[in-house]
């Protein structure tokens, strides 16, 4: 759980040329179904009982993306459900038909808007995984962002490069997600269908 820091002030990062921000951030509440999480009121969720409903990688992906980062977030109990339902299995079924029943991988050249927007995508994810301005949720939404391009904007040829792209993302988010997809490319496919567009983000 998250542990606010009373405190006016904030340790320096470890590294003596780390950043230093000119405005020292405490770590902020992460409520339950906007109340303060309580065990002596029984407010809370446990672990063992939210595993045994829930895949562990959408627990993961979804507290990631509701991380108090700069303010107090609310992890909503009802808003995750629904959200698994729509957003987390619709991501595990579409890649799961990709990977193995869907087309095979195109040797051709992306569009090259396709290739600027997985550019864009790619560098909200470099920034996000920068020292000086991590982010958790920065690092999940990227990966979402990611996983709805491939769904909605890339040809069926071109969907292994999509979710080989968003493997490599969420990997630290959702590692049994990336260990899946990966499995599924290792036996229905290669993992590279096209080179992956790079893009260079200033002082990454």
């Amino acid at each position: 759980m998250c542990i606010r820091d009373r405190g006016s002030t904030a340790q320096p990062l470890a590294r003596p040329d780390g950043p230093r921000p000119g405005v020292y951030l405490t770590n902020q509440f992460l409520k339950l179904d906007g109340q303060d999480f309580s065990t002596s009121r029984g407010h809370a969720v446990w672990i063992r009982e939210i595993t045994a409903q829930h895949p562990v990688d959408a627990i993961r992906l979804y507290t990631a993306l509701c991380a108090p980062e700069n303010e107090t977030r609310d992890f909503d109990r009802a808003a995750f459900e629904a959200w698994r339902k729509a957003t987390f299995d619709g991501i595990v079924a579409a890649y799961t038909h990709d990977l193995s029943a869907g087309a095979a991988p195109s040797a051709a050249a992306l569009p090259a808007q396709l290739e600027q927007r997985i550019a864009g995508i790619r560098g909200q994810w470099a920034r996000a995984a920068s020292l000086g301005a991590f982010s958790i949720a920065g690092l999940a939404k990227a990966a979402l962002d990611m996983a709805q391009l491939t769904m909605t904007e890339c040809e069926p040829g071109q969907r292994h490069l999509g979710w080989r792209i968003f493997s490599e993302m969420v990997a630290s988010v959702a590692p049994s997600t990336a260990a899946e997809i990966d499995a599924l490319m290792a036996v229905h496919g290669p993992n590279r269908a096209a080179p992956t567009p790079e893009v260079e983000i200033a002082g990454v």
